[in-house]
């Protein structure tokens, strides 16, 4: 069954294992080998393990790299500054690779064995001699490489179905040689515990059992095994933290079909930016990817291993997210890419959902999962627009709502709970891009916050309705033209309940220059004040 078929598409995270353990090499026999990339870890693999956070990542170096110019708002000097949109979804997905590298590890590893990338550059003579510590240069390699499993181009070319044909497969394309290389990425039967590694060789056991040999990134310079029964038309595979913890088994049969192999190489080009206001026009690799379908990214990002929940529901009242603490989808347009770390971490990430632009939605922040407060962000990401709500302190229990525009031009925010979240907007414009920060906007239990964000006449507009105090917030306005990017910060703005602050941004004249406020008293146009906010940086 091609990748691209899945309904739900898998984010392939990491199995983390703790630094500093030990193992015995899992090899459990000989066979007789059948298919041989050539591919070994104590000479092609890294000589260090998997990683988390503490290391660098997505840079605007490498978000350029991948996706082109248009990701950056200004150029000035040959330095890209981002344009808010790709600033966001950078930071989304660095905050994503906090669980595990393993899948730039595979991807890396296959370059540098194939000749695509050098040791030499980034200071070694072979991979299995490269340090990790201080070398920026490979951490940033190693985070672009992560970002493969992302590209439409390498899910399309994605080969998944039923294990002993994927075995099959893989098999041929280890014959093939190193002209291209893939990397085997599998998740549990339950659908946790996402994981990628490099396969480089395959077995015959006899009776029927098989043997891939792979390189797992998280036993440097071992060669592991995935275990095949072909009379069974089954896969499994174990990896432990230490004898002290259980044992996390993979295993897959023809009805998880819980196994890909992924292609290197359709990720080398210049992809299609899918948070890039239109994409440009040109031929060959990146034109016939031009056409795909545009999607909204939604991203919760909770503190620590238990989080809350989203669930979106769409006009029709079709629900994709938890329900119950079980993931659904009714709506098979939108697309769910779920992040994973082994459940001996405790710790499984919210999905990405991906809700096809246009459709309009409705999200439900649910903290009904929860056993004490949880510090909670969501944002979305589309085309030349992202917006959310950060800082949110989720109780056990709540339910906020959050209701946001297709386009990303608005958002209406109510809570149960007692919050002083802030509102993140950002938007590309032909002249110059905007990034708002507002921040600390203190509502009650049942108040509602609303942005309306105007880019054709560059006016914000806040208004917070059923709080019965007043509401003080800060403003962070940023400004990225050719020339490069420009700040305003003013603090201490308050709104009464039912008033209404209209932010006319596109008066700004730069650094140092004050903006104008029209305040709304009621909210009913007939009680309006004008007022000059002067940059407190």
């Amino acid at each position: 069954m091609p990748f691209q078929r899945f309904r739900l598409l898998v984010l392939i995270a990491c199995l983390l294992l703790a630094p500093g353990t030990h193992f015995t090499a899992a090899r459990s026999q000989a066979g007789t080998v059948v298919a041989d990339l050539g591919f070994r870890p104590d000479a092609n693999g890294f000589g260090f393990e998997n990683y988390g956070p503490g290391f660098t990542s997505l840079t605007p170096v490498e978000m350029r790299r991948a996706f082109g110019d248009q990701v950056c708002a200004s150029l000035e000097g040959d330095k890209c500054i981002l344009t808010p949109p790709a600033e966001e979804w950078m930071n989304q997905t660095n905050k994503i690779m906090d669980d595990g590298h393993c899948y730039g590890f595979s991807v890396a590893s296959l370059r540098l064995f194939s000749g695509d990338l050098k040791a030499g550059d980034f200071g070694g003579t072979s991979t299995v001699e490269l340090p990790i510590k201080d070398n920026d240069n490979l951490q940033r390699e190693l985070a672009y490489a992560w970002i493969f499993q992302r590209f439409d181009s390498v899910r399309q070319a994605g080969i998944g179905g039923e294990p002993n044909a994927v075995l099959q497969k893989l098999i041929e394309l280890l014959k093939a040689g190193k002209a291209e290389t893939y990397t085997v990425a599998f998740f549990k039967a339950d659908g946790g515990g996402g994981h990628a590694v490099t396969p480089y060789a395959v077995e015959d056991r006899g009776n029927g059992q098989m043997a891939v040999l792979i390189y797992d990134n998280n036993f440097p310079k071992i060669s592991r095994e995935m275990l095949f029964d072909t009379n069974a038309n089954a896969w499994s595979y174990v990896a432990s933290i230490n004898p002290n913890e259980p044992e996390a088994l993979y295993q897959g049969d023809a009805n998880t079909q819980s196994l890909f192999l992924l292609p290197t190489t359709p990720g080398v080009p210049q992809q299609p930016c899918p948070f890039c206001e239109g994409q440009p026009t040109s031929s060959g690799h990146l034109a016939r990817l031009a056409a795909v379908k545009e999607y909204n990214e939604i991203y919760l990002d909770g503190e620590g291993p238990v989080h809350g929940h989203l669930l979106i529901t769409d006009e029709q009242g079709k629900r994709t997210g938890f329900v119950d603490g079980k993931l659904v989808n009714e709506n098979p347009d939108i697309l769910v890419e779920r992040d994973f770390t082994d459940d001996l971490w405790k710790d499984d990430g919210e999905p990405i959902y991906k809700v096809p632009v246009g459709l309009k939605f409705t999200i439900t922040i649910d903290g009904s999962s929860l056993d004490k407060a949880n510090a909670t962000d969501v944002v979305m990401v589309g085309p030349g627009h992202s917006i959310g709500i950060t800082g949110i302190q989720l109780d056990p229990n709540q339910k906020d709502t959050l209701t946001v525009s297709p386009n990303g031009s608005s958002l209406v925010y109510k809570t149960d709970g007692t919050e002083s979240p802030n509102i993140v907007v950002g938007v590309e414009n032909p002249g110059a891009d905007y990034e708002f920060d507002i921040k600390g906007v203190d509502m009650e239990g049942g108040g509602t916050v609303q942005l309306n964000l105007d880019d054709k006449q560059n006016i914000l507009t806040l208004d917070t309705k059923d709080n019965k105090a007043a509401a003080t917030y800060a403003l962070v306005l940023t400004r990225i033209d050719d020339k490069g990017e420009q700040s305003f910060e003013h603090e201490g703005i308050t709104l009464d309940p039912g008033d209404v602050v209209r932010i006319k941004f596109g008066d700004w004249t730069g650094q140092g220059g004050a903006l104008t406020l029209e305040l709304d008293k009621g909210g009913k146009g007939t009680d309006v004040e004008t007022a000059t906010l002067t940059d407190d940086k």
